[in-house]
């Protein structure tokens, strides 16, 4: 029998979703997060690309948008393919909103980029529009997660799916659109 000190103990540990031996998802996304923010740096540095051009929290913006986009697709994976496993739900939710929260920090950083060197909230490209658009996906799908436990409709469990499924397609159908309007200055 345990006693408390035990069991607070085993439900600690239980938190941290492992990926591997001694490897936690804060660990991986650490790792992805230094490494592409590398590359990006590196290949602003070339002279042929018209990166010198952007302003300067643009890697932050890329940076933050794909891990993101990344960190979504496999909650999304997760959700599909672990559910025999016993952790699925928590890996999921974990990886789902961690993605959300590293999209939307890379939603501020645009705004602030466009506020400052722009002098304006909106550019007028698709970029822009499909952008806020997939905000809203990226906010809406978490919470229709959340509330298909709370309301038992299955209803809300083919809007949670198909808005996190759309939320994926237009971050990348965004991040082609970002990188169009990059390639075309």
């Amino acid at each position: 029998m345990q006693n408390a000190e035990t069991r607070i103990e085993s439900k600690k540990k239980s938190m941290v979703f492992p990926i591997g031996p001694g490897i936690s998802m804060r660990m991986l996304v650490g790792v992805i997060a230094f490494l592409a923010l590398n590359a990006i740096v590196a290949s602003a540095k070339d002279t042929g690309s018209p990166h010198h051009l952007l302003p300067s929290p643009w890697p932050y913006h890329v940076l933050l948008v794909t891990t993101g986009v990344v960190v979504m697709l496999g909650g999304m994976l997760t959700a599909r393919y672990m559910k025999r496993k016993s952790w699925w739900l928590k890996a999921h939710k974990s990886l789902a909103i961690s993605g959300a929260l590293l999209t939307i920090s890379g939603f501020i950083v645009a705004a602030y980029m466009v506020s400052t060197y722009m002098g304006t909230y909106l550019v007028m490209e698709p970029h822009a529009y499909l952008g806020i658009a997939a905000l809203a996906l990226v906010v809406f799908a978490p919470i229709m997660g959340f509330m298909q436990f709370r309301i038992k409709d299955k209803r809300m469990h083919i809007i949670h799916r198909w808005s996190g499924r759309l939320a994926i397609a237009m971050v990348l159908i965004n991040i082609w659109a970002g990188w169009t309007m990059i390639w075309a200055m």
